[in-house]
């Protein structure tokens, strides 16, 4: 129960932080580029270095592909659509 409760105290700190990590901006030491973490996956897109102090957290979506769910999305309205035109074919 106590368990319960801190991790529910804790969970607004994060909502915080997970928002505050999308602005962070951070210098690479080795070649003066400044970038933002939160869109690099945490680390320098020209030589890889990682911020210390920085954890990256992909947003909830991200290995959800939007090609596929689109496909089935029209896969689906087109059996909608058969369906419809055969039973306006058959009471007609």
């Amino acid at each position: 129960m106590r368990s319960l409760v801190s991790t529910l105290r804790s969970a607004p700190a994060a909502l915080t932080r997970s928002r505050a990590d999308r602005r962070a901006r951070a210098v690479c030491p080795v070649d003066s580029w400044a970038f933002a973490p939160a869109y690099t996956d945490g680390r320098c897109p020209l030589c890889g270095w990682a911020p210390q102090g920085y954890v990256y957290s992909p947003p909830l979506l991200t290995p959800y592909d939007r090609y596929w769910a689109a496909m089935a999305g029209i896969a689906a309205i087109s059996v909608i659509m058969l369906i419809a035109v055969v039973i306006a074919f058959s009471r007609g």
